[in-house]
């Protein structure tokens, strides 16, 4: 009987699918201790119970398996503090029963500074790591990164590149600078990473190689989109990634993006990633050397589409929100002339206008603030990744599904090779519409007939703006010619 410990934090949906599916698929586990910090008023069990399992992700496996919970022990902790902040009666548990731990937790904030992305996203895997080498049963220790930590380099293989600078001077740096010094020296330390999450990663990943006596498994995803097919269509509770950019489509927020005219999206569903991600735990240990780490890249590299097809895709989806603001225009540009200027005329503009009026009906709501603390910078950094195509070695991933039996394959299905991008894009708008937005689907025919209104209002001001702007020239013009 396994023993796993998985830990994550509710911002990342790659975990709760892997909880879901390893209590769907596994019969043989004993238990899940799941390491979780308390959050507001809400300690963690709490929070388990009427947070997370309370999610329509969890409604396959209630009907299948009622007493699940009996599996799960909470494990209350804070992944930022000393120990992991587990109580030192906790951690002589997992010291005596834990067979697998999953590390999934994550800062995705790539506009967060160095200090909090490094603290997040290495420290606590330096302090995971020392916890799993007093195991006394561990078999495997599966750490999820992402194929862009290597997003310097053209060729991203499976094998961990030495970055430019040693973990521990970074983290050393962390300590000892002041934030103002720091962050006047990050974009020297970036060297090629867009933004300081894939650098942390980077930077991760090296530090692992000072572990290689523990059975580690990187894994590394792609960007991670919707659920396909499992256990739910479209399932999505983020709003990072494709999903939170097919919201700002559908919502009427992004009207304007600057994506090249070969940009590649290489998108995994998370359902299958979930799968992978449980085959790699025990493929890896079993297949690589002990004093080697065993890297999976998980992306769809041989079966790419651009991005112009996925976000028109979004963009013509029956599927309309209700809560949009405006009707859905996108002008899909690789210059960036035009794209700033679009940007201006059909964002900015807009936004300083709706500011005015709601300042004064007395709303707090703030369009601009949206625009440039929020949308904007997640747009900017998403198109980074649109618009640079790399090459991904998948040789690992490949021979995991290859020594899958027919049975296992159905079973952990996470072959690439089949993706439809079309059909991805169908089921993010779904998931957009039901998971995000919270609407329902039969009443979908409200949100297209308030974007038929918003059609005709978008279509009447641009007549208007038209009409003005010649109305104007004509009447300059007569007063030079008089």
């Amino acid at each position: 009987m396994e023993r796993y410990t998985s830990n994550g934090l509710a911002y990342n949906k790659q975990w709760k699918v892997l909880l879901e599916k390893l209590l769907r698929s596994q019969d043989n586990i004993c238990n899940i201790f799941l390491l979780i910090r308390s959050k507001k008023n809400t300690n963690a069990e709490d929070r388990v119970t009427q947070h997370i399992f309370d999610q329509p992700l969890f409604e396959v496996l209630k009907a299948s398996n009622p007493n699940f919970m009996r599996k799960i022990i909470v494990v209350p902790g804070d992944l930022l503090k000393p120990q992991l902040g587990i109580s030192d009666h906790d951690v002589r548990i997992l010291k005596n029963t834990i067979n697998i731990v999953y590390h999934c937790a994550a800062s995705l904030r790539m506009n967060a500074t160095l200090k909090e992305n490094v603290n997040c996203n290495v420290t606590t895997v330096m302090q995971l790591l020392e916890l799993c080498r007093e195991m006394r049963h561990l078999k495997s220790v599966v750490i999820v990164s992402t194929t862009y930590s290597h997003s310097p380099y053209p060729l991203i293989p499976e094998a961990i590149n030495k970055s430019d600078f040693q973990p521990d001077l970074i983290l050393k740096m962390c300590d000892e600078m002041d934030d103002k010094t720091l962050r006047e020296i990050t974009p020297v330390l970036l060297n090629g990473h867009s933004d300081t999450y894939t650098f942390s990663k980077l930077l991760m990943e090296n530090m692992l190689l000072n572990h290689t006596d523990l059975p580690i498994v990187l894994f590394r995803p792609a960007i991670v989109t919707p659920s396909l097919r499992e256990p739910i269509y479209g399932w999505v509770d983020t709003f990072s990634g494709v999903a939170g950019l097919g919201f700002a489509i559908g919502s009427g927020f992004l009207r304007s993006l600057c994506l090249q005219n070969n940009a590649m999206a290489n998108l995994v569903p998370v359902d299958m990633c979930a799968s992978a991600l449980i085959c790699s735990a025990w493929h890896g240990t079993r297949q690589t050397q002990r004093d080697k780490i065993a890297v999976y890249n998980y992306a769809c590299d041989k079966h790419k589409s651009t991005v112009q097809v996925l976000a028109l895709a979004m963009y013509g989806s029956q599927l309309k929100l209700n809560c949009s603001i405006w009707k859905q225009c996108v002008i899909i540009t690789q210059y960036k002339t035009i794209y700033n200027l679009s940007r201006l005329c059909l964002e900015r503009i807009p936004a300083f206008f709706s500011d005015i009026y709601l300042k004064f009906s007395g709303s707090k709501l703030r369009l601009q603030k949206i625009y440039n603390e929020k949308l904007h910078p997640f747009i900017d950094v998403l198109s980074f990744y649109f618009s640079n195509g790399w090459e991904m070695e998948e040789g690992n991933t490949d021979a995991m599904w290859n020594c899958l039996t027919k049975s296992e394959k159905e079973k952990y299905f996470f072959d690439t090779n089949s993706l439809d991008l079309n059909e991805l894009a169908d089921a993010t708008c779904f998931g957009i519409k039901v998971y995000l937005a919270k609407e329902k689907i039969e009443d979908n025919y409200k949100a297209v007939r308030k974007q038929q209104i918003f059609t005709i209002a978008h279509y009447t001001l641009i007549f208007l703006i038209i009409g003005g702007i010649v109305w104007l020239l004509c009447t300059i013009g007569r007063c030079f010619y008089e």
